[in-house]
Order: structure tokens, then C-alpha cells, then sequence
């Protein structure tokens, strides 16, 4: 079954490789579209090198809700494939090539998708003294219900809204029964996670003072730990 994997990026170096990983194992086949924010690191030069096409999306260097919305919303139309899946590049769907067969034959259109957090007590900034793909502990979060996988000849519009974590779609929609899991990549040890947070939050002026959303990217130490420390202790072998 093709499909057309599409991942959002801004200087995700760190976690590209192992997000690149998780999808090829699942789609060999898959093209695989990084749709990359003027990053700075090195990852369009490791999505280059596995074999990704990149395309580069302008926001002046600001994490604009705005803008990434209406590119969620718009650049699958174009794919040459039936199925498309549209994701952040933390967001790792447990879905795989037979399942998508499955759904296709069953006639859905579109798939849904159950949210967890993803907790891990890496001490690295570059994440490398743990496995990312053998991570079990986690809890669920509603907020992270999604429909990130849908089928391209039969949806028109996807409607997502701001931050893109609901939807109305439009077309042949037809829900698959399954639900499937969306790992989300976030809280995978308090040093990467206070660096993402502060790095995020450094790019979220407008989003926060001008639309009031995105303030849960912190800057203070504080507040980061805080949040760290609760989802460590609401993290169970969920996995």
C-alpha cells in the first residue's frame, strides 16, 4: 500500500533519525515529505540522506500556529499516493503497511488514532543512552486524539484548526473502527525536554501574546521541572 508520509520539522536533528526509523519500518516504501521550517541544525542534510524529498515552509523564524494550520490543511492535496499520513515529527503512529490494507479493503476513509505521552528518563541531550522504539511507559491524552491518516481520493478538506488537534472533514468520510496509537515523543528525558521547552518557547511570542495559545511552552526552570516531574509520576507501563 503507498502513502505519503508528511512530518513537520524545525531543528529536530536529535530525534529526525529515529522518527524516520519508526516510519520506514512500518511503510518501506513510503515517500517520506519533511516539510522543514528554515531549520538550522542538521536536518534537512539527514533527511536528504535517507532518502526524504524536503520542502521549506517560511514563518520568520517564529513557530506561527497560523501558517502551519493552513499547511497542515492544504499540502497532502497535491500527493500522488491514496493514503496520506500528516504528523509532527514527535508524533510516531503505530500503524503499519498490513493494517492500512486492512482499512483500504474495509472501505475507511479515515483512521482514528488514541494519544499517549511517551515518558523516558533519558540524561542526554541527544537522547542516545536510551532506545526510543522500545519505550513502554507513557499515559493516555485526549488532546493527542487525532486524525492523522486519511485517505487523499476521498477527503477534500481536512478542516484542522488552530494547532491542528481537531478536524472536520469533508468528503467521503467514513471512520475506520479500529483505534490506533499516537506516540507522542515529548517527555523523553528532562534534559531534552527543558531545551525543547526553552527553544519553543523562544518561538512562540506571537502565538502566545497575539492569539493566546501555546502557553504550555515554558522558559522558567521551575515550571519545567514541575511539569516533568508530573508526568513522570503518571507514567505506567502503558505500551
Amino acid at each position: 500500500m503507498d502513502i505519503t508520509i508528511y512530518l513537520i520539522c524545525f531543528n529536530e536533528e536529535v530525534l529526525i533519525p529515529n522518527t524516520l526509523d519508526h516510519y520506514y519500518k512500518r511503510f518501506p516504501k513510503a515517500k517520506i515529505v519533511i516539510l522543514d521550517n528554515e531549520s538550522t541544525d542538521r536536518s534537512v542534510e539527514i533527511a536528504l540522506a535517507r532518502g526524504c524529498e524536503v520542502v521549506t515552509w517560511k514563518s520568520k523564524n517564529e513557530a506561527n500556529i497560523i501558517i502551519l494550520t493552513d499547511l497542515k490543511n492544504s499540502v497532502w492535496k497535491t500527493a500522488e499516493t491514496d493514503w496520506v499520513i500528516i504528523a509532527d515529527m514527535d508524533e510516531w503512529a503505530e500503524i503499519c503497511e498490513a493494517d492500512l490494507i486492512d482499512e483500504n479493503e474495509k472501505g475507511s476513509t479515515i483512521l482514528h488514532f488514541k494519544g499517549i505521552q511517551v515518558v523516558a528518563e533519558s540524561e542526554s541531550l541527544t537522547l542516545d543512552d536510551i532506545d526510543l522504539h522500545a519505550l513502554k511507559r507513557g499515559y493516555p491524552d485526549v488532546w493527542f486524539n487525532k486524525h492523522v491518516c486519511f485517505k487523499r481520493s476521498a477527503i477534500t478538506e481536512m478542516n484542522y484548526t488552530r494547532g491542528c488537534h481537531k478536524s472536520a472533514e469533508k468528503g467521503i468520510v467514513k471512520y475506520g473502527k479500529r483505534v490506533y496509537i499516537l506516540k507522542h515523543m515529548n517527555f523523553l528525558g528532562f534534559p531534552w525536554y527543558k531545551a525543547k521547552m526553552k527553544a519553543r518557547y523562544a518561538r512562540t511570542y506571537f502565538n502566545r501574546n497575539k492569539l493566546r495559545c501555546s502557553g504550555h511552552y515554558m522558559n522558567d526552570d521551575a515550571s519545567i521541572i514541575k511539569r516533568f516531574d508530573q508526568v513522570k509520576a503518571a507514567a505506567k507501563d502503558i505500551l
